[in-house]
């Protein structure tokens, strides 16, 4: 089975199901593929947003049943999930709104979300617009990668498309990483 055959008969249902599991690639794929036009980029942002907003729905849920069982609590307590505890406290909007756009965080800091006392309505309502500005961004960013390949390789079958999206995905996420370890080093000699 071809590459192109395995897309098509996955369909919008597999993007759907892959944003549940890893989010920022598929919707980063998603749009290389609707500039590959497999699919209207229109709606591989709507099925992104709709991944996306049942699988934080799901963790909230979660948070609202399971929260405090030991084996939740334990892992809510850790690294990144940790500070968005503090800023949840401190400032509810900017982490209601922030959360997804922390990887890492998304299911983790739903989980969170949902054993403190916010309102189901208002995640779900301020979670359905950060979904849908993070579905854009990153489905956007693999509609642009995919022209930026096309421009600079001219059109090539899609496994190589889908190679150089994949290696460009990665130098960005390893540079993203670099970033941020470079501040924490940063913050951690001024505090010193």
């Amino acid at each position: 089975m071809s590459l192109e055959t395995l897309i098509s008969t996955l369909g919008l249902p597999g993007i759907f199901l892959g944003t549940m599991a890893e989010g920022e690639a598929v919707a980063f794929f998603g749009g290389v593929l609707a500039h590959r036009h497999f699919f209207p980029i229109e709606m591989v942002t709507a099925v992104v947003t709709a991944g996306s907003i049942t699988v934080d729905n799901l963790g909230f849920a979660i948070g609202r049943r399971a929260g405090q069982r030991a084996f939740v609590r334990r892992e809510l307590k850790r690294g990144p999930v940790r500070a968005l505890h503090g800023l949840l406290e401190r400032h509810p909007l900017p982490a209601l709104l922030g959360f997804r756009f922390v990887y890492g965080l998304k299911l983790a800091g739903a989980v969170l979300i949902g054993t403190s006392p916010v309102p189901w309505r208002r995640f779900a309502l301020l979670d359905a617009l950060a979904c849908v500005i993070w579905a854009h961004l990153f489905c956007w960013m693999g509609f642009a990668a995919g022209g930026a390949i096309t421009r600079i390789f001219g059109q090539m079958r899609l496994p190589h498309h889908l190679g150089l999206a994949l290696a460009g995905f990665l130098l960005a996420a390893l540079g993203l990483h670099l970033l941020r370890q470079h501040r924490k080093r940063t913050r951690a000699e001024e505090s010193e």
